[in-house]
């Protein structure tokens, strides 16, 4: 059953999708083409592979100037434009139909052939053949190799280092006092120097919202 997702703008597969092969977003992804060109590309997809003519889906439809520019948001003379581009870069098919019956849009689904092959020079194949390198890291939950202080949070931690004094090992996060000397910054807090005198009131009181911020009490 359809969500209604679609009639607050907020997409869901249930309330209708389009099967693309793989193939074909990924020549996409690289191709040559400018923003609208992209974006006309897509509108195709969506009025043919996006309908069903009984169980199989479409792959050719009529499509005039004025839903071109429709589908684009633009001037039907700039949409005629760009379609035409998309047909000399053989990335779309067009076929006449003969005066007065407009034009049959289908994709090329032949990607060795967009763009002057120029898809061939940019190795599509091996492009997309591996997934993407970095992966999520989940911590560990082995009671084997996971410690107390592996599963501790980064402000528990931090009170341990400072109480054993191993300021080196504090987990600054993004504060930004980051680039500098932890144990500076709380030498300075604590008043052990007199280097407290020459700094602003103001930058003290950021360097302590931040160290608390760190779980680190002064």
């Amino acid at each position: 059953m359809p969500y209604g997702d679609r009639a607050i703008l907020k997409a869901d597969p249930e309330d209708g999708h389009t099967p693309i092969a793989n193939l074909l977003l990924e020549a996409l992804a690289i191709a040559p083409l400018s923003g609208v060109e992209r974006g006309a590309v897509l509108a195709l997809w969506r009025v043919t592979y996006g309908w069903k003519d009984g169980e199989k889906r479409r792959t050719e439809v009529v499509v005039s100037l004025q839903d071109w520019a429709r589908f684009l948001n633009t001037h039907p003379v700039y949409a005629g434009r760009v379609v035409s581009h998309l047909v000399e870069k053989k990335v779309i098919k067009r076929v006449d139909l003969g005066k007065g019956k407009g034009y049959c849009y289908s994709m090329n689904t032949r990607v060795n052939e967009w763009v002057g092959g120029k898809l061939n020079d940019l190795g599509l194949t091996k492009r997309f053949s591996l997934p993407p390198t970095r992966r999520l890291r989940v911590p560990s939950t082995n009671k084997f190799t996971a410690s107390a202080t592996n599963l501790a949070s980064p402000k528990e931690n931090n009170k341990e280092n400072v109480n054993k004094g191993n300021n080196t090992n504090i987990d600054l996060g993004n504060t930004f006092i980051s680039g500098q000397s932890i144990s500076r910054v709380l030498r300075i807090l604590r008043k052990e120097t007199r280097e407290h005198e020459g700094i602003p009131r103001r930058t003290l009181a950021l360097y302590r919202r931040e160290v608390e911020k760190l779980g680190i009490e002064v």
